[in-house]
């Protein structure tokens, strides 16, 4: 009887020890999922601000070469128009 009574107990322990487990593995997982959610939404976010940021810059070399190529060509066609002349 005494050894019924200890494999009950036994039983009752890892059962309980089974679900403490389960628990904390559960718990685990949702903080690793929180965490690595938390990981692409930040970099998602760096990477779209330093997009914004690096076309805003790009935006205007391309306008000053724009115009610096808009300044070469007039002076061309001045020079040319006056060595026709």
């Amino acid at each position: 009887m005494n050894k019924l009574v200890t494999i009950i107990v036994a039983l009752m322990l890892t059962g309980t020890v089974a679900q403490a487990d389960n628990n904390m593995i559960t718990s685990k997982i949702n903080e690793v999922s929180n965490n690595v959610k938390t990981f692409v939404v930040n970099e998602k976010d760096k990477t779209i601000s330093y997009q914004k940021k690096s076309w805003k810059e790009v935006r205007l070399q391309l306008a000053g070469l724009f115009q610096s190529l808009s300044n070469a060509k007039n002076k061309l066609f001045t020079l040319v128009d006056l060595g026709s002349q």
